[in-house]
């Protein structure tokens, strides 16, 4: 864990512990090939990290230490040519890295560059998620920098502690979700945050959503109230029953049924069926507050059989509170 480090921030898998006042200011791509950036809020700062990215690449073939090598050679070499091209040397080093070293990582080659700026980082292999993973700390450079950059470093993880589950952590919540749901969409915003996943080959759909503020937004109604007024339209055409639960110590609102009507069958489920793919009609949720971070929790899944199990799986592996 990195200094005054209060937060983990993940991404398809990804997951840093970095200080408080760092974001997830970018991202692209996929599980399979993408990249995020994090960012601190002293961007002037000239003895601290001051942000990093991270590239990952779905490899078909098991690559060896000469390849990894290679394509670490070919990173320093564009820095390089950058620093020629800005009238200005670049002092570039690199080396094996052998702490933190897991059997998963065969090939791990740590590095380090200077021009402009200074960036300490590595690249390696997992043989569990079956990826290569590029990361580079930024910042000025200096021995503060150099301590806290490889700190960071340290702390990155490529893929979830279980096998067949993906991290996802960002502004608060920490949570996973299967590995066979790919991320469809997602909204960031400064008090609500959603991730929408969508089953592989299929049409089953799960959301996990987060709403700071907690007290403000329900304004003292009860879970099932707020709820009703919330989800609006989005559930008209399901028909569920509510059942008190709890979910990490905190009661919390089991709901469960099928979605239809003419309405639904006339669209949605009439193009499954001409399809010839069974329609994802069974709606499964567990919604939560958790006063000690003044947060609310939704996790629901549309599927083809009743996912009620998935869905308490993912609720506790949400993180709602410190312990």
């Amino acid at each position: 864990m990195v200094e005054d480090a209060s937060q983990v921030i993940g991404w398809q898998g990804i997951s840093i512990s970095v200080p408080a006042d760092w974001s997830l200011t970018g991202f692209g791509g996929d599980a399979r090939s993408g990249s995020m950036r994090l960012d601190s809020a002293r961007a002037d700062s000239k003895t601290v990290p001051i942000g990093l990215e991270v590239r990952w690449l779905q490899q078909k073939k098991t690559p060896n230490a000469q390849q990894i090598g290679q394509r670490l050679k070919e990173l320093l070499a564009a820095v390089e040519k950058t620093a020629k091209r800005e009238k200005t040397t670049a002092e570039t080093w690199s080396g094996e890295c052998v702490e933190n070293v897991a059997q998963e990582r065969p090939a791990q080659l740590a590095f380090r560059w200077k021009a402009g700026s200074a960036a300490s980082g590595r690249i390696w292999y997992c043989a569990t998620c079956g990826r290569v993973v590029i990361v580079q700390v930024y910042g000025r450079g200096g021995p503060r920098f150099l301590e806290h950059a490889t700190q960071i470093l340290d702390s990155i993880g490529c893929h979830g502690t279980e096998i067949g589950w993906r991290s996802w952590a960002l502004y608060g919540l920490e949570t996973s979700a299967p590995a066979t749901y790919t991320l469809s969409g997602q909204q960031v915003m400064n008090i609500y945050l959603q991730l929408s996943f969508r089953q592989e080959k299929a049409e089953e759909t799960l959301s996990i959503e987060q709403w700071s503020l907690a007290n403000v937004q329900l304004k003292g109604q009860y879970l099932d109230e707020w709820f009703a007024v919330k989800a609006g339209s989005s559930l008209a055409n399901v028909d569920y029953e509510k059942i008190e639960d709890e979910v990490a110590g905190h009661s919390a609102l089991r709901m469960t049924g099928r979605r239809g009507g003419i309405i639904y069958w006339l669209s949605d489920g009439l193009r499954d069926l001409i399809r010839f793919r069974m329609p994802a009609t069974y709606y499964d949720a567990l919604l939560w507050e958790c006063p000690e971070s003044n947060k609310a929790y939704l996790v629901q899944t549309f599927s083809r059989s009743s996912q009620q199990a998935l869905v308490r799986d993912i609720a506790d592996r949400t993180r709602c509170h410190a312990g």
